[in-house]
């Protein structure tokens, strides 16, 4: 039945294809037939054919134009969307650049100059980025400078507090004055060669008073000559002298000091002691100019006086006029080279100028001639400090200590050296010295602290870095220690209270931000350690304590393309950062890029060898990737050097799958 009605129904469509094809015929049949008859048209085949090829052509123009306002259409979109991706890549890079995130704008507007290089909008941006960036580079540099310097002003603070004790505290070379005789005229008679006899022989004794210090007796034995010779230049310079050195504070010695030098000076213009003792009393009442118009007179007329040219030089670098205190410093070392004061001056006038090199040249000339010259050994410490050569600065703070004990200054100079250098218990020694006889000294307050503070005496370090802030209670650096002490013992509320305040009374003042940032992400409080941290890196974006800090929070943060990018910055500057590979490898692992995590903990293990997680977490990157045997020979490798790794049961446990 199946096969008959298939058979059926072959029959009845041929049949109908049969019907359908005779009817064609018989149509075609009637169309020539009526073509015949007219007469007028083309023959019907040729006919046929043009009309097929105006349809197809008229069908193929519609469908190309489709097509091409199809494409256009596209195209536009397209085109639409590129200028709608350029001009939010062109606005988020502002935002960065607004931001101070100047690599993340640089990265962005990259990718659209290399997509065309010639828009000129991406290429006006990028020069601006660059050209905050620059600046905010030389800004940063800048600052870094300034707390170097800020640290090492710890280090000098003992030189500027000697003050002018130490300029008075440097060996002073004792002036002696000879008397020239007063001649005799040839025509003179015997009474006045009696008389000039007797005024020659009491200027001698009195010069030889002057000289001993015996000031009283010179006094009274130049009134006598002045008795017997009242226009006599001479001994009312003398006298001058003798009232000044006798006590130079006094006023009333100063008064007549001044009185009778001048009176010297006008009754003979030549002398040049009136000026000297006149130079002398300017000086110790800080009137530098009026010094200096003096000192400069008597050089004019004792041009060989070597501590003339020393005693103005000296008021010339009081008045800040260096370059010509350098030159008298020079004039003075040319008449007399072994003079130790005029190299140490010289020294001082150097490092005013810059010239650091130069100004060691100059101190270590003053202690071969003089050995024992501890305020040369202590400012060429000093010095040393400013090079970075802080052996050699503890060597010459050693030096200034050897020879004077009991200065504070000097002590505290060799702690803070020795401190700089790690030598912490040395330096708790020298300072602890420092603080008996001074024991109220801010400087040497804070140097403790910080010492205490390395040698994990925090408690003890608590008390003296309150002290420092007792004294100085307007200090960034002294807040922040005393906020690092309460730090160190646990006593986080107290210590963020003394960074905030640090911070705020220092706004560019960076350590109490990094130990702002790393409490609060410590206490999971990961917004208010951003906060912190990106105030942080913009004052130093070369730190490496800011950029892991940052990392690190970023990394708490599930922010992982910033926590990598951040620690990448610091490894690259501390390349030793065992801590940071560690985490940089972790934030791989978190972005799902386990070929860069296995190459940063590869790297760790051969940077530092005993960073045990680093095994164990290479070991669980080997084993996602289907390298057991890799893994195998790691954890092994692991447990063969650190049997009691504390992830031990754990290292157990996968290789026993493996």
């Amino acid at each position: 039945m199946t096969k008959s009605t298939s058979r059926t129904s072959q029959s009845e469509s041929r049949s109908r294809t049969s019907q359908s094809e005779s009817r064609s015929r018989t149509s075609q049949s009637e169309s020539r037939s009526r073509t015949s008859q007219s007469g007028k048209a083309e023959p019907p085949v040729e006919r046929r054919r043009v009309l097929i090829i105006v349809l197809v052509a008229v069908l193929l123009a519609l469908a190309a134009g489709g097509a091409w306002l199809g494409i256009t259409r596209s195209q536009a979109a397209a085109r639409e969307r590129a200028d709608q991706e350029r001009a939010n890549t062109l606005e988020l890079a502002r935002g960065y650049m607004e931001r101070q995130e100047y690599e993340r704008a640089m990265e962005l507007l990259d990718r659209l100059l290399l997509k065309n290089p010639k828009d000129a909008e991406a290429s006006a941006l990028l020069d601006e980025i660059i050209r905050r960036k620059q600046a905010a580079e030389l800004e940063s540099r800048q600052q870094e400078q300034a707390a170097l310097q800020r640290q090492q002003a710890q280090l000098r603070a003992g030189l500027q507090e000697l003050g002018s004790s130490l300029k008075e505290k440097a060996p002073r070379e004792k002036t002696t004055v000879v008397v020239a005789p007063k001649q005799v005229p040839e025509d003179a008679n015997a009474k006045e060669r009696q008389r000039l006899a007797k005024v020659n022989s009491l200027m001698a004794q009195g010069v030889q008073k002057l000289n001993e210090g015996e000031y009283a007796a010179a006094r009274k034995l130049f009134q006598e000559v002045l008795e017997l010779d009242p226009d006599n230049a001479q001994a009312y310079a003398y006298q001058g002298k003798a009232w000044f050195d006798e006590n130079p504070d006094n006023p009333a010695n100063v008064q007549a000091a001044v009185d009778s030098s001048t009176r010297a000076a006008r009754k003979d213009p030549s002398l040049w002691l009136p000026h000297s003792t006149l130079g002398q009393i300017y000086e110790n009442a800080k009137n530098y100019d009026n010094a200096i118009q003096e000192y400069k007179e008597a050089s004019r007329l004792k041009p060989d006086d070597y501590y003339l040219l020393y005693s103005l030089g000296k008021v010339q670098y009081y008045a800040r006029k260096y370059s010509d205190a350098l030159q008298s410093f020079d004039s003075s070392i040319h008449l007399r080279s072994d003079f130790p004061q005029a190299h140490f001056r010289r020294g001082q006038t150097l490092t005013r100028l810059g010239e650091t090199s130069k100004a060691i040249g100059a101190f270590s000339n003053a202690i071969k001639i003089k050995k024992d010259y501890a305020e040369a050994h202590y400012t060429l410490g000093t010095l040393y400090v400013e090079t970075g050569e802080i052996s050699k600065a503890v060597e010459a703070f050693r030096q200034a200590v050897s020879y004077d004990s009991s200065n504070p200054v000097f002590l505290r100079g060799l702690g803070t050296a020795l401190s700089a250098r790690g030598d912490f218990a040395q330096a708790e020694r020298y300072l602890d010295n420092a603080l008996r006889l001074d024991p109220t000294n801010a400087v040497t307050n804070y140097n403790m602290a910080i010492v205490k503070i390395n040698l994990k005496k925090y408690r003890e370090a608590l008390p003296f870095a309150q002290k420092a802030v007792e004294r100085e209670p307007d200090s960034a650096p002294y807040v922040y220690t005393l906020g690092e002490a309460y730090d160190m013992q646990g006593s986080n509320d107290e210590a963020i209270r003394r960074y905030k305040q640090a911070a705020a009374l220092d706004a560019k003042y960076v350590p109490p931000l990094i130990n702002l940032g790393r409490i609060y992400d410590d206490s999971g409080l990961y917004d208010e350690a951003l906060g912190y941290l990106t105030q942080a890196v913009k004052l130093a974006p070369d730190s490496f304590e800011v950029n892991n800090n940052l990392g690190n929070a970023y990394l708490h943060k599930g922010l992982y393309q910033d926590a990598v990018r951040h620690y990448r910055k610091a490894i690259n500057l501390k390349l030793d950062a065992a801590a940071t590979r560690y985490n940089l490898g972790l934030a791989y692992q978190e972005l799902g890029q386990p070929d860069d995590a296995q190459v940063t903990f590869t790297e760790l293990i051969k940077i530092a060898g005993t960073y045990w997680d680093a095994y164990y977490q290479l070991a669980l990157i080997l084993i996602k990737k289907g390298d057991k045997p890799g893994a195998k020979a790691l954890l092994e490798n692991l447990l063969a050097k650190n049997p009691n790794y504390e992830k031990k049961d754990e290292v157990k446990s996968l290789l026993a799958k493996l």
